[in-house]
């Protein structure tokens, strides 16, 4: 069961889908930061859904790495800011919004749940992965341009 926690551009979208398939796919709405940490912990993988907008890398995506857990990514444009970084995660699956390929996507999904049930990468490699994205590289960068 795919449960969202949401708000924005893409709720009429997941609005639609929930109605279609109410036993597969919820719309749970914004919730608290507490309850969403919660629910992010004990996920067996995380679901993220692109921008429009190409030029921004909106924090989700790093506190969804945080997680170590298997994403599964759906994306609109190829320029989407997500999939350079996803590229190095070793359990990502980025699918490209397409209706006319939607049984292939769901192939896809299935085949990586599968492959991945159950595993996690520990917090140690998701920072070696992404060092120029941890709060000490970025705080050496700034002291480093503050001292110049």
């Amino acid at each position: 069961q795919a449960n969202f926690y949401s708000f924005g551009n893409c709720e009429e979208m997941i609005a639609r889908a929930s109605q279609k398939r109410s036993k597969s796919i919820k719309q749970m709405g914004k919730v608290d930061s507490k309850t969403i940490e919660e629910k992010l912990s004990g996920s067996d993988i995380l679901l993220t859904i692109g921008n429009n907008s190409d030029s921004e890398v909106p924090s989700k995506l790093f506190e969804y790495l945080s997680y170590g857990k298997p994403i599964i990514h759906f994306f609109y444009s190829d320029k989407d800011k997500y999939l350079e970084y996803l590229a190095r995660y070793p359990m990502a699956l980025c699918i490209k919004i397409d209706v006319n390929k939607a049984e292939e996507a769901a192939n896809q999904i299935v085949a990586f749940a599968n492959l991945v049930k159950g595993q996690h990468i520990c917090n140690s490699t998701v920072r070696q992965l992404y060092k120029e994205c941890t709060p000490e590289y970025v705080a050496h960068q700034m002291i480093r341009t503050m001292n110049q």
